[in-house]
């Protein structure tokens, strides 16, 4: 939700400035989805087409929690926050945040180019079917601080990788 995308920009500090939050337009890429959490490191929204992508931009709000101003359209007011997330460690502009296993494994199955994806600490994402990665590009799933965990329900084999892809998990 764009509260708790709101809060994990707020939990990961100074550096954050804002965070896109993934709606549908419409627009032509697919690669966002909708409820996808962004966070971003300048405001500048100057070269973004935000109905192209399907993202609203929000600009981070200081502590106590304010309504957030999207662009480019309105979005329903936030419910109360939650009680606040644990700091995440340092988190390098070129990973995408995945709160989810839908959104993980769109990640990987539409990714074209190498990815680096990121897992919030403490997540369990119940992996339903296989993973598959069908291009020569590497993916890098990582978390910090308790990690992230990947349960396979006590199966194997989640993880397809095909024609060079690479998969390191940390």
């Amino acid at each position: 939700t764009v509260p708790q995308c709101q809060e994990l920009c707020v939990a990961y500090g100074a550096t954050c400035v804002g965070f896109e939050f993934g709606v549908d337009y419409g627009g032509g890429s697919t690669y966002y989805k909708p409820g996808d959490c962004q966070l971003s490191f300048s405001v500048d929204i100057s070269s973004c087409d935000g109905s192209y992508y399907n993202l609203d931009f929000y600009i981070r709000p200081t502590p106590p929690f304010s309504p957030p101003l999207p662009l480019p359209s309105p979005s329903p007011p936030p419910s109360p926050p939650s009680p606040p997330l644990p700091p995440l460690a340092p988190l390098s502009p070129d990973f995408i945040y995945a709160a989810s296993e839908d959104q993980l494994r769109s990640l990987i199955m539409d990714a074209t180019a190498d990815i680096s994806i990121y897992l919030p600490p403490r997540a369990d994402f119940k992996l339903g079917s296989q993973i598959s990665c069908t291009s020569d590009i590497k993916v890098t799933v990582a978390s910090s601080g308790e990690g992230a965990m990947l349960d396979g329900q006590g199966k194997t084999g989640f993880f397809s990788l095909q024609y060079g892809c690479s998969l390191t998990l940390r």
